[in-house]
């Protein structure tokens, strides 16, 4: 009786066992997910905030403390208050006496407002109309304590402070007196004698002087 042969068939079940792991392999590769798309980011520029110029401040002339002499008062009292001489002599102490009274009479050679009459406090001389005040002139620092100009500068600085005041003009030389004159708010700063602001002192500071000249 012949031998039965086996292996033919052992040989197409082989086959087929590749054949079904090919196919189970192709068909785990097209389960596998694509991976996911990176995401872009953009990034968007922003302007840097634009800082508008301010405009710099102009500080204040600073003023003094005290008694300040200005262009419409000594301290409180205002040019044109009537019958000052009290309200004064409150203010700034006892003025000067040469025994014949504080009051002296002045005149009109030198023009002015008429019926004249000077106070001197030290240095500081009063100048009264009819008993009205109407006005003053310093011609040193030999004042009573706490008097000041309105601009802090006093006889005898260099008159170069006058002109670094905020504000001055240039100063105008006087062939009459032959000297320099500012007039800042209203205030007379003179000079010694000369024309150059750095060869020159401030002699005297004054608002509505009586002078000749």
């Amino acid at each position: 009786m012949a031998a039965r042969h086996a292996a033919p068939i052992a040989q197409s079940s082989l086959v087929a066992l590749l054949a079904v792991a090919a196919m189970v392999l192709t068909a785990a590769a097209s389960c596998t997910p694509e991976p996911a798309p990176t995401p872009t980011v953009t990034v968007t520029a922003t302007a840097e905030p634009t800082v508008e110029p301010t405009a710099e401040e102009t500080a204040a002339p600073e003023v003094p403390a005290g008694i300040i002499l200005t262009a419409t008062a000594i301290g409180d009292v205002a040019i044109g208050t009537p019958g000052a001489l009290p309200a004064l002599l409150n203010l700034l102490g006892p003025a000067d006496d040469d025994d014949s009274g504080i009051e002296r009479p002045g005149t009109d050679d030198c023009g002015g407002p008429g019926k004249l009459t000077y106070v001197w406090w030290g240095q500081l001389h009063v100048i009264f109309t009819s008993g009205a005040l109407f006005g003053w002139d310093l011609r040193g620092t030999d004042v009573p304590t706490g008097v000041i100009t309105q601009h802090g500068v006093m006889p005898g600085a260099p008159y170069t402070d006058v002109v670094a005041i905020p504000g001055a003009p240039a100063p105008q030389f006087q062939d009459n007196f032959q000297n320099l004159l500012t007039y800042i708010d209203d205030i007379g700063y003179w000079s010694t004698e000369g024309s150059d602001p750095a060869a020159t002192t401030l002699n005297m500071v004054a608002v509505n002087p009586i002078t000749c000249g």
